[in-house]
């Protein structure tokens, strides 16, 4: 079962960088966001190689994730530092989305809420005598 569990969120890690990488690739075609689009791709390639040499030297029962949370407990600046860039990272994927998808997923919300304000079992203007 810890085999099937770490397969999982490698393969979950796998797609994150390939997302990032490859929205940073659009939104720089694009000319939006170019500073952060090409930190992104910099560290999209950069954070996962800094990432595997950095867990080259762990124990054989731990997986690399937990291995660099524990180093970042023992106050590790490097695994501090590969942190630092995944989440830059995460940051970067959430804006990048947003942007790309936040208008349309805005719009669907405000059109569900006024769709549901109109009902009549939403009303502030009925009467109480008919509870």
């Amino acid at each position: 079962m810890m085999h099937l569990f770490s397969t999982a969120l490698v393969l979950m890690y796998v797609i994150f960088i390939a997302v990032t990488f490859l929205l940073a690739i659009i939104y720089n075609c694009r000319d939006q966001w170019i500073p952060f689009a090409y930190a992104s791709i910099i560290l999209a390639i950069a954070s996962p190689l800094v990432a595997f040499l950095f867990i080259i030297g762990k124990p054989t029962k731990m997986s690399g994730f937990m291995y660099i949370f524990e180093q970042v407990l023992d106050a590790n600046l490097i695994a501090f530092i590969i942190v630092l860039l995944h989440l830059y990272l995460l940051f970067t994927l959430g804006l990048f989305l947003k942007d790309s998808v936040g208008k349309k997923l805005s719009s669907y919300f405000y059109a569900l809420i006024n769709k549901i304000r109109t009902r009549k079992y939403f009303r502030n203007d009925r009467n109480k005598e008919n509870f």
